[in-house]
């Protein structure tokens, strides 16, 4: 027949290793957490520097089309000028005007493209800086002392009933002693009633 306290103390020891599991594994979880949190707030920064970089090269980008597109008219002046074109005339104004209106096309779509690149980064930055928020208030929504204290109380629950199932409380909730009190074992019982004991070792009537 199983010990009821050796089970018991089982049972005290189980519930201090569940207890310090739970601890740890709240703990482990609120540090993840938190390590996750610091790396979408390294992610979006990086999203934003990406974000800068994109502005920065379309215009550069945007620059260089314009020099180029400067460059263009100074050598189709020069060629009309070579070939008796006056400068002034209707066909050099055209060809001027063509080669500045696909300059400014050009560079305007280079600033587009810029714009657009550096809209899903800052996107993408925002949906880290949300995930980071998210992961600190999961963060500190775990206490681990009181994951402890949970597991704590619910192994008291299940010993407190296994204490019951082995008889170890009296209907009152005292603990059972196991042995006849003092007053009891100087009594005499007969039929559940008291008797007092005459001086030959028998009962009275």
């Amino acid at each position: 027949m199983c010990n009821p306290a050796a089970s018991m103390a089982l049972q005290g020891a189980g519930a201090a290793t569940s207890a310090i599991g739970a601890y740890g594994s709240a703990k482990s979880q609120k540090s993840a957490l938190g390590f996750q949190a610091q790396m979408a707030d390294m992610n979006a920064e990086l999203a934003e520097r990406r974000a800068q970089i994109a502005l920065d090269q379309g215009a550069y980008q945007a620059q260089e089309i314009e020099r180029s597109g400067a460059r263009q008219k100074g050598t189709q002046r020069a060629e009309m000028g070579a070939s008796g074109i006056a400068l002034g005339s209707t066909t050099a104004q055209a060809i001027v005007v063509g080669t500045d209106l696909v300059t400014a096309e050009d560079a305007q779509q280079a600033r587009v493209n810029a714009v657009r690149a550096a809209w899903g980064q800052r996107t993408e930055a925002t949906n880290m800086r949300n995930e980071g928020r998210a992961a600190r208030a999961n963060a500190r929504g775990i206490n681990p002392m009181g994951a402890a204290a949970t597991s704590l109380l619910g192994s008291a629950t299940s010993m407190a009933q296994s204490a019951y199932s082995m008889g170890m409380f009296k209907g009152d909730g005292a603990v059972k002693t196991g042995g006849a009190t003092g007053a009891n074992k100087s009594r005499g019982f007969r039929g559940g009633q008291d008797r007092p004991m005459s001086r030959f070792g028998g009962y009275g009537g």
